[in-house]
């Protein structure tokens, strides 16, 4: 029933409405290491986060950037308290920086683990730079998801939810976050459906 519908619903939502405005996945301008870079890409995020705070200790023109992807890398780990603290290194350099919108997200997705609702809703980026990466747009759109579903709005959160899928690749976070599409799809009036797509 649910793969017969799922088609539907989605075509009903994303006809009616625009997508999402970050869609370009690259980190032209961000200097990366090859080997931290190798190790993100393996998925082994706490090798990558220190690879990361290496460098931003040896690096001092990039530390900025080294100690922003640090960040991200503790959150795939859920490691929120070493997250916080890579960003908060940056100092007051960091404010109007290019950066500002990554930090702003990194930190509103640690609010919401601290059922910090207001305080996710003013840092959560309305958007994000065309050249942030493919990670920080999962992070976009999965903070988002989790802001609109602590809010209570089921229909924002499916949208945001089914354009996340568009970056997911591990397996069991794909599932997930399908499964957690159609919880909000069973408790919601279809008539709201309806709405989104007029």
């Amino acid at each position: 029933m649910r793969a017969t519908l799922l088609p539907i619903i989605v075509f009903m939502i994303i006809s009616g409405c625009e997508s999402g405005n970050v869609r370009n996945t690259s980190v032209t301008g961000t200097p990366v290491d090859a080997q931290a870079a190798a190790l993100y890409k393996n998925r082994d995020y706490i090798q990558a986060a220190s690879e990361y705070l290496r460098l931003a200790g040896t690096d001092r023109r990039n530390a900025a950037h080294y100690l922003i992807f640090a960040a991200e890398a503790y959150i795939r780990l859920e490691q929120y308290e070493d997250a916080e603290s890579a960003i908060n290194s940056l100092g007051p350099d960091l404010k109007d920086s290019i950066l500002q919108p990554l930090a702003n997200l990194l930190l509103a997705r640690i609010a919401l683990t601290r059922n910090e609702v207001d305080q996710a809703g003013s840092l959560l980026p309305p958007s994000l730079p065309q050249d942030s990466g493919v990670n920080f747009i999962t992070v976009w759109y999965l903070t988002r998801s989790l802001l609109s579903e602590m809010q209570g709005q089921r229909t924002d959160a499916i949208l945001t939810r089914i354009e996340l899928g568009n970056y997911l690749d591990e397996p069991a976070v794909i599932e997930d976050n399908t499964n957690k599409i159609w919880e909000h799809i069973e408790v919601t009036d279809p008539g709201e459906f309806a709405q989104l797509a007029s």
